[in-house]
C-alpha cells in the first residue's frame, strides 16, 4: 500500500539477508541520486522571500550542485539585492559544547520576542575523509525550528579539515537577498586556531565548556581573540565557576582590558539544556545589544533574572541543604547494621555457651 503512495522501496528482513546493510544503503543512494531542481533553474529575486520556503531551499540546492561553476553562481547572485543590513551571527566552538542546543534556544527567544520576524539557520556539519559522508544531525537537537517563520538548512563541509562549507558564503548571500531578519550560522566543531567563522559572519559567538583542560590551553584559542561574545555553556557542571574566572582573565589578557569589570566582559555563562535559563536570556540581551549598535536594528530582550551572584541559577540534582542530610541517613543505616551485627554475635555466643553447659 505504501508503495502506491509514492514510497519507492520498503526493505524487508529478506532484503537485509540478501543485500546486507551496505547493499541496502547502496540501493537507497542509487535511487535518490537525481537532481531535485530543473536543469535551467536560476534563483528569482521576485520569488526569493522568506514565505516561499521551496524557492529558497531549491536555490541553495542549485548553489551546491553548481559549485564547480563559480562564475555562473556569482552572475546569478549579482542580480539579487544585497541587503547588507541583514545581520549574520555565527556560532562556533568545540564539538559537544552544545552549539545546536544554544542555537535552538536563541531561535526560541527570537520567535517569542518578535511574532512577525523571520529567521534562517544554517548548520554546517563535517564530512568524513574516509567515507565522504556527513551526519547533518543538528536537527535532532533543535525543537524550535518547526515554526513556519524559521528556515533551517544543513550543509556538509565537503572538506574534511575545515569548519565551513564552500557553499556557505553563497548561501548567506542568498538568505540576505531573501531579506530574513536574522541569519544564524552554526559551524562544525573546531579545534584550536580556527577562526573561519569570522570570514562569513558579522558577529561571532564562541561556545565552550569547562572541559578545555589547563588554563594554558586558553592561550591557544584563536576565537578568544576575535569572538564578540564567549559563551561558557553547561555551566551546571562542577568546576564551571573556576572556568568562568579563567576565561575572563584570559579575555582581559588578550584584549588588554585590565580594568574591565567582570560583569561587563562579553563572557556569558549559560545552561542551554535548562528551560528558560537566565544565562541564555543574558546572552540574547548582549547579542541584541550588539546587533542594534552595528545594524541599527530594533531587536529587544527582556531583563534576565540572574541570581544574587550575577550568574544564572544552577539547580544541582541534590539541593545543598539535602546533601548532608543524605550522608546522615546513609551513616545512620550503616551504624544500625554494624551495631546489629555486634548484638547478634553476642546473642549467638550466649546461646552456644548455654548449649555447651547443658551438654
Amino acid at each position: 500500500g505504501l508503495m502506491d503512495y509514492g514510497v519507492s522501496r520498503i526493505y524487508s528482513p529478506e532484503d537485509g539477508r540478501q543485500l546486507g546493510l551496505e547493499g541496502m544503503i547502496a540501493d537507497m543512494l542509487e535511487r535518490s541520486d537525481f537532481s531535485t531542481i530543473p536543469e535551467d533553474y536560476a534563483p528569482d529575486a521576485a520569488r526569493l522571500v522568506p514565505e516561499n520556503v521551496g524557492h529558497v531551499a531549491q536555490s541553495i540546492t542549485w548553489i551546491e550542485e553548481n559549485l564547480e561553476r563559480p562564475k555562473l553562481i556569482r552572475k546569478a547572485l549579482s542580480d539579487l539585492p544585497e541587503n547588507p543590513e541583514v545581520p549574520v551571527v555565527g556560532l562556533t566552538g568545540t564539538g559537544g559544547a552544545g552549539k545546536s542546543c544554544l542555537t535552538d534556544e536563541i531561535v526560541r527567544r527570537f520567535l517569542l520576542e518578535f511574532p512577525e520576524k523571520h529567521i534562517a539557520v544554517v548548520s554546517v556539519d563535517p564530512s568524513k575523509r574516509k567515507s565522504g559522508g556527513a551526519l547533518l544531525g543538528d536537527r535532532l537537537r533543535m525543537n524550535a525550528v518547526n515554526s513556519p517563520r524559521v528556515f533551517m538548512r544543513s550543509l556538509a563541509t565537503r572538506r574534511s579539515h575545515l569548519a565551513t562549507s564552500e557553499a556557505l558564503q553563497h548561501t548567506i548571500r542568498l538568505l540576505r537577498a531573501a531579506r530574513y531578519d536574522l541569519v544564524l550560522v552554526e559551524t562544525s566543531g573546531i579545534g584550536q586556531g580556527d577562526d573561519a567563522i569570522t570570514e562569513v559572519a558579522d558577529i561571532s559567538l564562541y561556545v565552550t565548556t569547562r572541559e578545555y583542560g589547563a588554563p594554558s590551553q586558553l592561550e591557544k584559542l584563536e576565537m578568544l581573540d576575535v569572538a564578540d561574545i564567549i559563551v561558557l555553556n553547561k555551566f551546571d557542571r562542577p568546576g564551571a565557576e573556576d572556568a568562568l574566572s579563567e576565561i575572563r582573565k584570559q579575555f582581559k589578557r588578550n584584549r588588554e582590558a585590565w580594568d574591565a569589570d567582570a560583569d561587563t566582559l562579553p563572557v556569558v555563562p549559560t545552561i542551554a539544556s535548562q528551560f528558560a535559563d537566565a544565562g541564555v536570556d543574558q546572552l540574547w540581551e548582549r547579542l541584541s545589544g550588539i546587533l542594534n549598535k552595528r545594524f541599527a536594528s530594533s531587536f529587544t530582550a527582556s531583563e534576565p533574572k540572574l541570581g544574587f551572584d550575577g550568574l544564572p541559577y544552577r539547580s544541582p540534582p541534590i539541593p545543598p541543604e539535602r546533601q548532608g542530610y543524605l550522608a546522615e541517613v546513609a551513616a545512620a543505616v550503616r551504624g544500625y547494621h554494624s551495631s546489629s551485627e555486634v548484638t547478634s554475635s553476642k546473642v549467638r555466643l550466649v546461646q552456644q555457651l548455654e548449649a555447651a553447659s547443658a551438654q
